[in-house]
């Protein structure tokens, strides 16, 4: 054990189930075909030696906004305007009026390394009492192998949607944005299915829709070849791991 984080020998997940945090494998870790991974916190870390997802099995995020509070959208200066969408790989959108009363995207979250995802930011509400609630940001996935990733199934971590008002006169809410995903190994890397950190769409409102959640961030980082034939929707870098 080290930092109260103990290894595990191998992890073979076979039905569904919750992981959080930070789980350690020595040998490998697999995600078999029809099986779900939730982490209900928002925020999940597997290092192993080799990290498979199989074809129909899904490792997914739970919504749960950007821990720091960054890439939030605004509300809308008055009751009748919808929020701004929530910002993380992109900058949220702002409500679909064009007025300058509208709720305002929020700002693209900077990335400080190239290792580096954090959850999305939350869109805005509607302006209370009848205002629609605002989308909660995605989650954080991160996969580190010191071998090598394959990914036949999913990977999700997207924001949700804001909310229609509440009452006729009042502002939707702004969708949330796409959380992180991170996959890092030495070795090689393989996506065959499909990644999504997506931003969550606005609610409706009196006058326009909140603005929608902007994409979060999909990060590939591998020592050995990257291979990626499936569908990611993200800000996408592919890089070589950085030592």
């Amino acid at each position: 054990c080290s930092s109260g984080v103990c290894a595990l020998t191998s992890l073979d997940v076979t039905t569904n189930r919750n992981l959080d945090g930070e789980i350690v494998v020595d040998g490998d870790f697999t995600v078999r075909s029809g099986v779900t991974v939730t982490a209900t916190t928002g925020m999940l870390t597997v290092r192993a030696r080799n990290i498979t997802v199989e074809n129909m099995g899904t490792i997914t995020a739970a919504p749960r906004g950007n821990k720091l509070g960054r890439g939030s959208g605004s509300s809308a200066t008055t009751s009748s305007y919808s929020g701004g969408g929530g910002g993380n790989g992109q900058r949220g959108s702002d409500d679909t009026s064009g007025s300058s009363y509208a709720g305002r995207g929020g700002a693209a979250i900077p990335s400080d390394t190239d290792t580096d995802v954090e959850g999305g930011g939350n869109g805005a509400p509607g302006v209370s009492p009848g205002g629609g609630a605002g989308g909660v940001g995605g989650g954080v996935i991160r996969l580190v192998a010191s071998d090598s990733i394959t990914i036949t199934g999913f990977l999700t971590a997207n924001g949700t949607a804001g909310s229609p008002n509440t009452s006729s006169s009042y502002g939707g809410g702004g969708g949330g944005a796409g959380g992180g995903i991170l996959l890092a190994a030495t070795g090689k890397i393989k996506v065959s299915g499909a990644i999504s950190a997506s931003g969550g769409a606005g609610g409706k409102g009196y006058y326009d829709v909140g603005g929608a959640g902007g994409l979060g961030r999909v990060r590939i980082l591998s020592g050995d070849t990257r291979t990626v034939t499936g569908t990611i929707t993200g800000v996408r870098t592919e890089d070589i791991l950085p030592p």
